[in-house]
């Protein structure tokens, strides 16, 4: 599973315009991460449902390990068989791209850490 690529956003702003920015990159980043295929032998679910998938450190209780990821379902694709999830609470907070710079979702480091580190930590091929 990757993440889609979506146009370039240019950074012409202050902190505050950073902020909101990040703050937008990363709801965009998280529909776009969970645009999943749903397993043929998954239960069939419905809009606005939520459902359980995954697993992510949400409590800094590393103690008691990973809580469980809920997310919204925000739209069904029965043709495709697919669904449209977004995660309930915020899992991770970072930014956009770690450099003041023109860059595009394709290259930013935010969709980097998605691919690999988060993607990793709260998903098994299981």
């Amino acid at each position: 599973m990757h993440f889609p690529a979506l146009p370039a956003i240019a950074y012409r702003g202050g902190k505050k315009t950073m902020k909101k920015l990040m703050a937008v990159a990363f709801v965009v980043s998280a529909l776009c991460l969970f645009h999943i295929v749903a397993a043929s032998a998954a239960p069939r679910v419905s809009k606005y449902d939520y459902v359980i998938f995954g697993a992510y450190e949400q409590d800094n209780n590393l103690k008691n390990g990973k809580e469980p990821i809920e997310w919204l379902v925000l739209d069904v694709d029965e043709d495709d068989d697919k669904v449209l999830l977004l995660s309930r609470y915020a899992l991770e907070n970072k930014l956009y791209h770690n450099t003041k710079e023109a860059v595009c979702w394709a290259t930013c480091d935010l969709r980097a850490w998605l691919n690999s580190e988060f993607l990793n930590a709260a998903f098994s091929s299981e």
